[in-house]
């Protein structure tokens, strides 16, 4: 029986090895032809991160941040300058003398004819009493005619003009003909002038020396009679003072109509532009040394682009506005302490004159020096390169409305390290997070290492603006996501760029007028969200 048993076990063990066997020779066939294993693997990658803030559009010289992170927009422009050169001016004939024979006479060859110092007072207009000035630029002419039968020599000296140099000014054995006119001109910048006389104490006067004589190459004496004449002219031409100091009378001026330049806009790219309530001052910086009543006769702002021209209106046109002298407290240029006066002109409406985005203001102002009539002050004075400056000052609290307002950025791009051969498919996501009340128009471009475009991200994709809550301010931004799906071309601009550029067009809703803070921004995130294969 135990015979039987074993011999039915090794029946059973040889069916056990035949069909283990088999199993074996058909695993073996099995693992030649079966796939390595692999897996897909969700990747993120961050590719750019930029931020927007309030100065990425509004120059920081323009805001100021109240306590409670408001923004005041603060506006300090000069609208223009009156310039002082009418001011005070130098008559153009400062000199005019007649010399002739009251008897018959004879003259040696060389003997002196007339040698003379004297005071000569020029002819100022509107009682204007100088002390002493500085030539900035100009010319003068000295002239001297001979009628008579003799040639002449002539110097020429103004006692009271110094050049830069120290020397005075002069000009030495000048020719005259017989029966001619002699005529010089000489540069006169720059020179000194005294108006005080030969001993001081008076005003408008200058000191002369002028001497003739007969030429000492004449053959013979020169026989002279009632009937020969010289005559003697100085002339200043083209007159610009450096600096004048005296007193300068009551005297009414104009200035203008004249168009200056206004570069406040000229660096910002917008198509509208609207101001809140706002409280607006005009500032007169009065450098002159000389109190005045000053009058706006016309303002207007123009923007030459759009051909659109504002006039100032308002109770404050064509008033007189009483501005204060400026002192000198020590000797030159930077002695000067200036008046700043301040007027109100929130009920003009200065403000319409901004929102068209001016380039160009033309004013036409008139003026009255020494308005109270004072004859005994002769501490006026004006320096040619410190004009009367108007300023515009406003700080806007009622907040600002912006139509397509252009900015242009760009930030470092960071695709170079992604592997795009062991990536199959997938998106870029981007995600904007808005807390302007502001909507951002945005395309977006993806540039190789010379700035060149290589691909469009995006072409007029809009960012919805967020809502000011309680307060009119925005407590929670928006947040917005756009979708690009992976393809062949853009896994290549992904990794070849180097700066994602984009160019943004910012609107306020429905073009109101917002209250702004300091902690708006605008944050743009773009991150790759790929499918990776890895295999073992």
């Amino acid at each position: 029986m135990y015979f039987a048993a074993l011999k039915y076990f090794n029946f059973n063990m040889k069916k056990l090895l035949f069909f283990l066997g088999i199993l074996l020779v058909f695993l073996g066939s099995c693992n030649k032809d079966r796939p390595k294993p692999s897996w897909d693997v969700d990747m993120l990658l961050p590719l750019f991160n930029d931020t927007i803030t309030i100065t990425d559009f509004i120059s920081d010289t323009l805001l100021a941040e109240n306590p409670d992170s408001s923004l005041t927009f603060v506006f300090n422009q000069k609208l223009y300058e009156v310039n002082g050169d009418s001011v005070v001016t130098i008559p153009d004939t400062v000199f005019y003398w007649e010399f002739s024979f009251f008897v018959p006479i004879t003259v040696d060859p060389g003997q002196v004819i007339l040698d003379e110092h004297f005071d000569q007072m020029l002819d100022f207009d509107f009682g204007i009493e100088l002390e002493n000035a500085i030539m900035h630029s100009g010319e003068i002419r000295f002239e001297m005619e001979n009628q008579s039968d003799g040639d002449m020599l002539s110097d020429f000296m103004i006692n009271s003009a110094i050049s830069p140099e120290g020397d005075t000014f002069a000009l030495y054995s000048q020719p005259i003909p017989k029966n001619d006119l002699y005529s010089s001109v000489s540069d006169f910048s720059g020179y000194k002038l005294d108006f005080t006389g030969e001993n001081g104490g008076v005003y408008n006067t200058f000191n002369f020396n002028l001497r003739f004589w007969v030429d000492p190459n004449e053959p013979a004496p020169i026989q002279f009679t009632q009937a020969d004449t010289f005559r003697f002219y100085v002339h200043f031409t083209n007159v610009v003072l450096d600096y004048a100091k005296g007193n300068f009378g009551k005297t009414d001026f104009q200035f203008g109509p004249e168009t200056t330049e206004f570069d406040m806009f000229e660096d910002m790219e917008v198509a509208g532009f609207s101001i809140g309530e706002a409280d607006v001052n005009l500032r007169i910086d009065n450098y002159y040394g000389v109190d005045g009543l000053l009058n706006l006769k016309e303002v207007s702002a123009k923007n030459t682009n759009t051909g659109e021209t504002v006039s100032l209106q308002g109770d404050m046109m064509d008033s007189s506005l009483y501005v204060e002298r400026a002192y000198q407290l020590t000797p030159g240029i930077e002695g000067i302490e200036p008046s700043k006066n301040y007027f109100n002109f929130s009920s003009t409406n200065i403000l319409d004159l901004l929102e068209i985005m001016p380039d160009e203001f033309t004013y036409f102002v008139g003026i009255q020096t020494n308005p109270e009539g004072d004859t005994l002050d002769h501490s006026h004075f004006f320096y040619l390169s410190t004009p009367m400056q108007v300023f515009m000052e406003a700080e806007v609290t009622g907040g600002i409305g912006i139509e397509d307002l252009v900015i242009r950025k760009e930030s470092e791009w960071n695709g170079e390290n992604a592997n795009f051969d062991m990536i199959g498919d997938g998106l870029l996501k981007l995600k904007f997070t808005n807390g302007f009340p502001f909507s951002f128009d945005i395309n977006m471009f993806l540039d190789d290492e010379n700035g060149d475009v290589i691909d469009t991200l995006l072409y007029n994709a809009m960012v919805e603006t967020a809502i000011p809550g309680p307060g009119d301010k925005i407590t929670e931004p928006v947040i917005s996501f756009i979708e690009i799906p992976l393809n062949e071309n853009l896994k290549q601009s992904v990794k070849d760029a180097k700066t994602a550029r984009y160019i943004m067009r910012i609107n306020s809703a429905m073009n109101e007028q917002v209250k702004l803070y300091s902690d708006y921004i605008m944050e743009l995130k773009i991150i790759g969200d790929f499918k990776m294969k890895l295999e073992q």
